[in-house]
């Protein structure tokens, strides 16, 4: 779910795909013979990853059963019993 949302989308390059086209194809060899001719990937998915992370700081913020993890588990690792 994370890779669907969060990873880059690919997107048809109408560009590349003419015939006698003088667009560059920055894309390596082998990412053309698995993806086809005129496939480009995006930058970004549906959601951006920094999106997920700054939810997840301010749920993890607001609950007091969750500010305290991350100090226990640093002490857990530096004295594990």
């Amino acid at each position: 779910l994370n890779g669907i949302l969060c990873g880059p989308r690919y997107v048809k390059d109408y560009s590349l795909r003419r015939k006698n086209s003088v667009e560059f194809d920055p894309a390596p060899r082998d990412f053309r013979l698995a993806m086809g001719f005129g496939i480009m990937p995006t930058r970004r998915g549906l959601v951006p990853l920094e999106l997920v992370w700054l939810v997840l700081l301010i749920l993890g913020l607001s609950s007091s059963k969750y500010r305290e993890m991350p100090f226990i588990m640093f002490k857990k690792l530096l004295h594990p019993s």
